[in-house]
């Protein structure tokens, strides 16, 4: 059982991530915490360029649930300090200005639901700042995510 998940254990993690997730986090891989994330604002400009705003009205319909979980997730992070140029959103990387001006960076934060790409969670989290993985998004209830950071041995393995 992963300690910090509480309900998400059985009804929304399946087996086989929920025994990875186990043994990468008793190895010291990773560490995960739970956390209970607001739909971002209607008021809030989390976009002020036009371009990623663009992404994200093409990549989404207004009322999927991915673009919720999406919105949700890239305010959760900017919350926690994060720039946007280094996030990788569920495979895609906003076309932030400095990106768009030539900047090139790798990914430090990756958010992701539907466990798409899980099995990369400990390669990902040791080279960089965290996962954010969105459990089971839809439209009105509640979203909850886990947020997968490097445990103490992470770092020991890159080197």
């Amino acid at each position: 059982m992963i300690d910090t998940a509480g309900d998400l254990n059985d009804r929304r993690i399946p087996s086989p991530v929920r025994a990875d997730l186990i043994a990468w986090q008793q190895q010291g891989f990773i560490t995960i915490t739970r956390a209970s994330l607001p739909d971002a604002p209607k008021d809030r400009v989390l976009f002020p360029d036009p371009q990623a705003r663009r992404a994200i009205e093409e990549w989404w319909n207004t009322d999927s649930p991915l673009r919720r979980a999406a919105l949700a997730g890239l305010t959760h992070l900017q919350n926690l300090g994060v720039d946007l140029d280094d996030v990788d959103l569920a495979g895609r990387r906003l076309p932030t200005p400095r990106r768009l001006a030539g900047h090139r960076s790798e990914a430090r934060w990756w958010v992701n639901w539907k466990w798409q790409g899980y099995a990369g969670i400990p390669y990902c989290v040791t080279r960089g700042d965290g996962w954010l993985e969105i459990v089971q998004p839809t439209r009105t209830c509640p979203l909850s995510a886990l947020v997968i950071r490097p445990g103490p041995k992470a770092r020991e393995s890159c080197s």
